[in-house]
């Protein structure tokens, strides 16, 4: 059969025919499927015929089902864009996955079957992304105004911000400028700065987040008479003033501190979809073989699916990746190496109808 492009009547007749699915409860077909010989009970019947139904009808049932859980996900604080994600994941989960995130009785069951709304990345503990900055000077104690204005005596602990929210920068003696470099919307959660003592006795400096634990453990070292750096990650306190805070143990020191980079949460983006579709026009009786036009170079195959102008018993279809070499009907496939799909079928509906393979492009930004 020749595969041609959509058509604006073809394209009629599939929302015409994506308008009569239902999501619940899920049509099940007339025929009588087996296993080698064996009848099957009702109930896997029932899940077969369920489960082939939601291959076929994928998008088509995505689709409803983002727009079933659409104002709770509002609730939750989801941008518009979540329900670009939610239709790959959905799209890419097994069809039995797809039942039981259908049957889910709250959003919180429905995201955790689906992974819609999991929080994989941002955690403030991990998963932080580092951006490296020119060297950035926050505080000199020899040329900052009081209370940061030294030497620092020994026993006491001083405060200071890295970044340049608050213009805060040049008055702790640091880049007159300030830091255009460092984050000023959504502040780092951790900071790899350059601590320097020029100190007048012996003693050593101890970092940590502003309101954080004081550590154990020392970041510098001195002695008098030697001026000596060390380079170090600090956790920031984030919604505050200060955002790091040093403490000065036993002989009094001038502090300059650089920063040099700074680690926050990964910025989350959408996964882009693309869906593309083929069609073939079946005359009753025959069978038919439509594949889907590639996915663009750097997209990745995510699922894809059937859609007639009849359905029940009448099509007998299924559809899978289209890798090469694989087009029996018993066919299976491992690993998705494939760059379109294919539908295959038979059309016994007694008319020459349309048959529809599409298929779900995916791609996640900065891949």
């Amino acid at each position: 059969m020749k595969v041609h492009e959509t058509t604006m009547a073809g394209r009629r007749a599939m929302s015409a025919a994506l308008a009569c699915l239902a999501l619940l409860p899920l049509s099940l077909f007339a025929q009588e499927p087996n296993d080698r010989g064996k009848a099957l009970s009702q109930e896997e019947t029932e899940r077969r015929e369920s489960t082939r139904t939601i291959e076929e009808n994928r998008g088509a049932y995505a689709t409803a089902l983002l727009e079933k859980w659409q104002a709770a996900a509002l609730e939750k604080g989801f941008p518009v864009e979540w329900k670009i994600e939610g239709f790959a994941r959905l799209a890419a989960l097994p069809a039995e996955k797809f039942l039981a995130a259908n049957q889910a009785e709250s959003f919180a069951g429905f995201s955790a079957i689906a992974g819609i709304g999991v929080k994989d990345l941002g955690s403030l503990a991990s998963d932080l992304v580092y951006t490296p900055v020119t060297p950035c000077r926050v505080l000199d104690t020899r040329l900052a105004a009081p209370p940061l204005r030294g030497p620092i005596p020994g026993g006491t602990t001083i405060s200071f911000q890295v970044n340049d929210s608050f213009g805060a920068i040049p008055s702790q003696g640091g880049n007159p400028g300030g830091c255009p470099e460092m984050s000023v919307t959504g502040e780092p959660a951790a900071v790899v700065v350059t601590l320097t003592a020029v100190p007048s006795g012996v003693g050593n400096l101890r970092a940590f987040a502003y309101t954080g634990f004081l550590p154990t453990a020392s970041v510098l070292n001195y002695n008098p008479g030697a001026n000596i750096a060390n380079t170090t990650i600090v956790p920031a306190c984030q919604a505050c003033g200060p955002d790091i805070s040093v403490r000065v143990d036993v002989g009094a020191t001038q502090i300059i501190a650089d920063v040099v980079g700074y680690f926050r949460p990964p910025i989350a983006t959408p996964t882009d979809v693309l869906v593309q579709n083929a069609s073939v026009t079946v005359p009753n009786g025959s069978g038919f073989d439509v594949f889907t036009p590639s996915c663009p170079a750097g997209w990745r195959v995510t699922g894809g699916g059937f859609v007639a102008a009849f359905h029940g018993d009448r099509i007998y279809s299924g559809s899978r990746p289209a890798i090469q070499g694989f087009y029996g009907f018993d066919d299976t496939v491992g690993v998705n190496w494939a760059d379109s799909w294919l539908c295959q079928g038979v059309n016994d509906t007694g008319l020459t109808t349309d048959a529809w393979c599409y298929v779900i492009c995916s791609r996640v930004p900065g891949l």
